[in-house]
């Protein structure tokens, strides 16, 4: 679901302001967990197609009236559980890695949620 959310928003960054979508790929990057695909710059068909769809006003009406900062503290919450845990699996790695990335991603777009 994380997967998900991160995809979505970071389209609906790249929409905004391209530079956030390129932050966000920067953490995925740098992450240990990505294998050799999620390292390719080409986009995929289904990637084109969501860009197109945030560009449009429908997906900017999204954008702006998300509440980031809800948002940011659930993402925030769930992040503080899955590193309380003594031991971690796989699913939850994806979690964290989602996780900052989606937190980089708001960071960036509402610099008013830290500030």
């Amino acid at each position: 679901m994380l997967t998900l959310l991160r995809v979505f928003l970071q389209a609906g960054f790249n929409s905004q302001q391209g530079s956030i979508g390129q932050a966000i790929s920067l953490v995925r990057k740098s992450s240990s967990m990505n294998d050799e695909r999620d390292l390719t710059l080409k986009k995929t068909t289904e990637q084109e197609n969501l860009d197109k769809l945030m560009s449009s006003p429908d997906g900017q009406a999204i954008i702006l009236e998300t509440d980031f900062e809800q948002l940011f503290n659930k993402v925030l919450s769930l992040l503080a559980t899955i590193l309380s845990k003594t031991t971690l699996i796989l699913e939850d790695k994806i979690i964290i890695e989602n996780s900052l990335s989606i937190m980089v991603g708001i960071l960036l777009f509402k610099k008013d949620v830290y500030s």
